[in-house]
């Protein structure tokens, strides 16, 4: 494993906790005691951490804070902050969400629930990475493209297709973290029918992929497929998103829910709308979407 992560505690008890346990798991480990001494150590482009563990309530500067700073910095703002806190009311929650922070830690954590969750991190963080780095081979002449139709039926196609899709946008990496989450969305939820609850559950008993192949080689999923229709429209570009599932209450999930805060997953819609995209619509039952990026960049 050897992954890289730091953990960020003025509590010598909770470091000597998170060290035992993620220690046993072969992680890396490096520590600070606040968020100055943890923005210090994330500056130097000598460590490559794939995940920060950070407490909310800390002296000199605060977990908030020091969220806030790392989202400045390019080689630090996409890195997983996992907030350990015992703030769970919707106005600290949000506060948390609009600086950044998709994972969360309750204090007096269980040892399952922080290698779940620390897991669940650093494989969305290492799928993003490995997506934008094949990003950095820029395909110039899909800017030249008005509209095209695509269909994908596996998420080896979604990852192919967002890798092409996203050259045409003013900031390829951030639609192609949108991108990858509806389309991953349109196969897993819509077409093979998983359940928010089956997912969780699936992803703590280290399932999850083992499971999605499975269903896909159902005979009542073999023919299933994902739409994409991509077309510009004067000074926006425009993705609209169709699966064949049932639909699901896509209303509960354009927000990071309180209640979820501690799951490993439902985090992929509220970070493209939040982040990703300009506008994001969904229509009728919810199998399908609409996802608007601007032609100008705002950054």
């Amino acid at each position: 494993m050897n992954e890289h992560i730091l953990l960020v505690d003025d509590q010598a008890y909770s470091l000597d906790l998170l060290t035992e346990f993620l220690s046993e798991e072969g992680y890396r480990l490096s520590t600070a005691r606040d968020g100055m001494e943890a923005l210090e150590i994330l500056k130097d482009p000598s460590n490559d951490f794939k995940a920060v563990l950070l407490d909310r309530n800390m002296p000199k500067m605060d977990g908030l804070e020091a969220l806030k700073q790392m989202k400045k910095h390019d080689h630090l703002k996409m890195v997983p902050v996992i907030f350990q806190t015992s703030m769970s009311s919707e106005d600290d929650i949000r506060e948390g969400m609009d600086a950044g922070a998709y994972y969360y830690l309750a204090k007096g954590f269980e040892r399952d629930t922080l290698l779940t969750i620390v897991k669940s991190a650093i494989s969305d963080y290492k799928g993003y990475v490995s997506l934008q780095n094949e990003l950095e081979e820029t395909i110039e002449s899909v800017k030249l493209m008005e509209s095209a139709a695509f269909k994908i039926r596996v998420p080896h196609d979604a990852y192919n297709l967002v890798k092409l899709l996203a050259h045409g946008c003013p900031n390829p990496k951030k639609a192609a973290v949108g991108l990858i989450e509806l389309l991953l969305n349109g196969i897993e939820h819509g077409n093979l029918g998983f359940s928010y609850d089956e997912k969780k559950q699936s992803i703590q008993n280290k399932e999850w992929q083992d499971e999605v192949k499975q269903r896909l080689e159902l005979p009542e999923n073999i023919t299933k497929t994902v739409s994409l229709d991509y077309t510009l429209q004067d000074d926006e570009i425009h993705f609209l998103i169709k699966d064949q599932g049932e639909g699901f209450d896509w209303k509960k999930f354009l927000e990071f829910d309180p209640e979820r805060l501690f799951d490993p997953n439902g985090r992929g819609i509220a970070m493209a709308h939040g982040q990703c995209f300009d506008e994001l619509e969904y229509r009728g039952k919810g199998n399908e979407v609409l996802a608007v990026i601007k032609r100008v960049n705002k950054e």
